[in-house]
């Protein structure tokens, strides 16, 4: 009979101790790339994937189950190919866009594309320490204009 090959994008998205996430502030991020096998034969994905930070420079790449053999992904099965972002110098947003292949011939494409942010615990508290002395100096200032308002009014 006739076999199909499809293959279906389940999740993409980065990860920290196997936890899909958005947002991260401290340790090892990994890409994650869930594939699930439809069809009636075993697939064998492969491809491109880039990670880009927010102004749009490519900072990792790799290929997805770049092995030989690679590995299958059998009928009617699920399976998470997770790769560790090796930039150790992480801040900001993040894509994670994935152009995977998994034909033997009929030109099949999966492109898929999503976003992360991470931003390390001493900038967070960075950020919380100019906020606070900013409403601090809005509140000092709103207060020196009341009283002056209220000396003028005496005399």
């Amino acid at each position: 009979g006739n076999l199909t090959e499809r293959l279906d994008l389940v999740q993409i998205g980065a990860a920290q101790n196997g936890k899909i996430g958005s947002f991260f502030t401290k340790g090892t991020v990994t890409s994650v790339i869930r594939l699930k096998n439809s069809g009636d034969i075993h697939v064998q994905p492969f491809g491109k994937v880039l990670i880009k930070n927010m102004t749009g420079k490519l900072v990792y790449e790799y290929e997805l189950n770049n092995k030989t053999p690679r590995d299958n992904i059998l009928p009617e099965s699920t399976r998470r190919f997770e790769d560790e972002l090796k930039s150790k110098k992480l801040f900001g947003r993040y894509t994670i866009e994935a152009n995977l292949g998994y034909s033997q011939g009929s030109g099949d494409l999966i492109s898929a594309k999503t976003s992360f942010w991470y931003v390390p615990t001493w900038a967070l508290i960075a950020l919380l320490v100019i906020l606070a002395a900013g409403a601090g100096g809005v509140y000092w200032l709103l207060k020196r204009r009341a009283n002056s308002t209220r000396h003028k009014s005496k005399k």
